[in-house]
């Protein structure tokens, strides 16, 4: 699964809170398991 820092995207709230609480505004592109 990729995200985009910056990138809204729509998706549930509780995979919203995972991303959040684990990438954090680091910025780039991150890869979630």
């Amino acid at each position: 699964y990729f995200m985009m820092s910056g990138q809204p995207v729509c998706e549930p709230d509780w995979l919203k809170m995972i991303k959040t609480s684990t990438v954090g505004q680091s910025g780039g592109v991150q890869t979630i398991a």
